[in-house]
């Protein structure tokens, strides 16, 4: 049997806010907007992994193993949504 490897994907596109966070040196917000921009096309690693494991390309063990943030991903596969982290207030 040969060893079968699938990508999981992080796709963060250039919004304004992304593109302001850039600009201020502030990419701690990242995996909250990776979240909360999923309707615009984002996706975060953990999505991707959850994906995976839904489609039963990957076991839960190996998708927990490599997940930046294991209490998250364990939420997803219980159907929970979480931000996986807080965006900062944006300054006007």
């Amino acid at each position: 049997e040969t060893d079968s490897r699938f990508p999981a994907t992080e796709v963060l596109l250039g919004n304004s806010l992304v593109e302001k966070k850039i600009l201020e040196e502030e990419d701690d917000d990242f995996p909250a907007i990776l979240v909360s921009c999923h309707e615009e096309g984002m996706r975060s690693f953990n999505h991707s992994l959850c994906e995976l494991v839904n489609r039963e390309l990957v076991s839960r063990d190996t998708a927990l193993d490599v997940s930046p943030n294991r209490e998250a991903l364990m939420s997803m596969f219980k159907g929970i949504k979480t931000a996986e982290g807080l965006v900062s207030r944006i300054k006007g």
